[in-house]
């Protein structure tokens, strides 16, 4: 059968077009893959972006897997995530200032006696793995503390709370809640939750606790909150030296210790009381955690506390210091 020759210029142009669909195949393909690696990437930065929201909020840490091992468990597995904590506070970690000029510091009243006084406080608990560890320490050397308790942590370990009645050491009042954007709503918000960690101290210990710390530092109260303050009976205790056991980074044992005496250089230098902060920590699910992820660096930190605080102690003695319990009498921090 006859075929007619086909055109050299028509060859050339269906060539021509099959490459052009190649190259805009080709071209799409890359544009998908872009597309799903900047996802990627977006979808990582959202992830770190939350974890540090979650650092500063003192909202639960994301974290799955397995339960890594009884809570009483120093050791354990660290191959499986552990499970999320129930929540990690944001603590305190810088002095406090000062409340405004305008504020009447009258919920203060001056130590009597010249006896040079420093105050040991522990934020945050109780737990039952820390705090029972700080008592030993502080039976052991001879001194005594102030923990500022979270309500919700009392009720968890109520006979930890009777242990350090029992040890001779103080309790004082950190809220109910530890919820900042909860208290700080209204001052009704936050005699509320004083009031309710006050109840759940009297009702383990017969007593109600109208000493306070409140979170974040006496900056967060405005001139209303003092007015409730004073009105209800509270009295607030701040700090002026602090542990740097709050950074989100972690700390050693070695940097607690010179951030202490670094500290207490400074308000001697003042001629202040040295009210010294340092925290025993919330009540988690777990105490075991992957080194270098949030929940593990705030757990290191609780333990180098643990191994600073007979060198605090050590040190608060040779300068002549004995130890006070945090109450209606203590001096202002600043």
């Amino acid at each position: 059968m006859f075929h007619p020759p086909v055109k050299t210029a028509e060859i050339m142009s269906k060539r021509c077009l099959v490459s052009s669909r190649i190259l805009t195949a080709v071209l799409l393909l890359l544009l998908v893959m872009l597309l799903a690696g900047c996802g990627q990437k977006a979808a990582v930065n959202r992830t770190a972006s939350n974890i540090a929201a979650d650092q500063s909020t003192g909202q639960p840490v994301e974290q799955t897997g397995q339960p890594a091992g009884d809570a009483g468990t120093a050791g354990g597995d660290r191959s499986a995530p552990p499970p999320a904590p129930a929540s990690i506070p944001r603590a305190e970690a810088e002095p406090a200032a000062a409340p405004p000029s305008s504020v009447s510091t009258s919920v203060y009243r001056p130590a009597a006696g010249g006896e040079k006084k420093a105050y040991l406080t522990f934020d945050d608990g109780p737990n039952n793995y820390f705090t029972p560890r700080i008592l030993d320490i502080l039976k052991a050397n001879g001194a005594r503390a102030t923990f500022m308790v979270v309500g919700s942590n009392v009720v968890k370990n109520p006979d930890i709370v009777r242990l350090i009645v029992a040890d001779g050491d103080g309790l004082a009042n950190h809220t109910y809640s530890h919820d900042y954007k909860k208290i700080y709503a209204s001052p009704q918000a936050f005699i509320a939750d004083l009031n309710r960690c006050s109840e759940a101290v009297q009702a383990v210990t017969g007593q109600p606790v109208k000493v306070f710390r409140a979170p974040g530092g006496p900056q967060n109260l405005k001139p209303a909150f003092w007015q409730a303050v004073k009105a209800n009976g509270y009295y607030s205790v701040s700090w002026n030296v602090v542990g740097g056991d709050a950074s989100s980074t972690g700390v050693t044992a070695e940097q607690v210790y010179q951030n202490v005496l670094s500290g207490l250089d400074r308000v001697e230098k003042l001629h202040l009381t040295p009210i010294i902060l340092l925290h025993d920590g919330a009540q988690l699910d777990t105490w075991n955690a992957p080194p270098g992820s949030p929940l593990g660096r705030y757990i290191e930190s609780r333990e180098a506390v643990l191994r600073a605080l007979p060198q605090i102690i050590d040190l608060l003695k040779s300068r002549g210091y004995t130890f006070a319990i945090a109450d209606q009498n203590t001096p202002a921090a600043w």
